[in-house]
Order: structure tokens, then sequence, then C-alpha cells
């Protein structure tokens, strides 16, 4: 009678661990935008690769003037829930490019030009797996790995746009939640 029990407590514990529920992560509203007359920005959480949680943010600029201007990536931050949490960083940079952004903090758009791409904030990478010659959020496994979940909150960036020699912020933010599913 005692290996029918332990038989039934295993196909027991099978049948918890077979129905078991995974987080999924979502995000209201699933982009925030704001058009200005001088710029337009979006700002979209997306998701780590092959998982539920977002981990990057899409973020798109558009420059509707006659005249370039800068993004200033050193005087612009990841935000959580109101709070300043560090700056962005973008696919393809090495470490030491990471540890230098300071030094070229400055990305020029020009007159009518719309640039995209995908930033993540520094300060989530998992700095244990972080070491050189790994270049995060490449696409690989080994860089996506090394990007940090975004968490649940109000996520978003405070962004620095000069024009003409003057700072315009910009501030986008969404709320990121997750449920058992």
């Amino acid at each position: 009678m005692s290996t029918k029990n332990a038989c039934g407590w295993f196909a027991a514990l099978i049948l918890l661990a077979g129905c078991s529920s995974v987080r999924v992560y979502t995000t209201e509203p699933a982009a925030r935008q704001v058009n200005s007359a001088h710029f337009d920005v979006l700002l979209q959480p997306q998701l780590a690769a092959g998982k539920t949680y977002f981990n990057a943010f899409r973020f798109v600029i558009t420059n509707k003037t006659g005249k370039p201007f800068s993004v200033d990536w050193d005087d612009s931050y990841y935000l959580l829930d109101g709070r300043r949490q560090g700056q962005f960083g973008w696919p393809g940079m090495s470490v030491d490019e990471l540890r230098q952004l300071q030094k070229s903090p400055v990305g020029i758009v020009a007159p009518g030009e719309t640039r995209a791409g995908v930033i993540f904030p520094i300060q989530l990478l998992d700095r244990k797996r972080l070491r050189d010659g790994v270049r995060p959020g490449s696409g690989d496994t080994v860089g996506q790995a090394l990007l940090g979940a975004l968490p649940e909150g109000v996520n978003g960036m405070e962004l620095t746009v000069n024009l003409d020699g003057e700072s315009v912020r910009e501030t986008l933010t969404l709320q990121i939640t997750s449920a058992r599913r």
C-alpha cells in the first residue's frame, strides 16, 4: 500500500508541475508617444527574446524642424516610479563603450530624419555576467541574458533634446504590471 501512495503522490506532483502558471507582463499604454512642434518621440517596452517580460524599449524620434538637433544621452534618464535610475545603453555597445558613455553623449538627428532603435537601462544590466567582449542586447542569447527585466511599476524615460542651444525635456512613462497565467 505504501508503494501505491508513493506513486499517487508522484503522479500528483507531476500534474501540479504541469499546471504551474507563468508570470506574464503587460504595459498600459502599450507605447507612450509625445508630439511637439519640434519633434515626435515614441517609447515602447520590448519583450525579452522568448520570454514574457520586458527588458528594453523601442525608441523612435523624428525631427520636425528645418535644423539638426541632438539627443543628449548624458542628460536623459531611465525612470522608475518617478525616480531617475541611470542612463540608457543600446545594442551593439561594448562594455567599454557603456563605461565611456559620458564621453560621447550626443546623438544628432538631421532635419526631417526619423531615428529608431532599441535602448535599455544600464542600471538593470546583469553585472555578474557582464564581461569584456560581450555586447548587451546584441540579439544573441548571451547579450539578451545580460539585459535585466524592467520591473513592475511606472517605467519610462526623461528625454533631453538640445534645440538651438536650448534644452527641451520630455517625460514618457507607462505602467508595467504582471499576472500569473
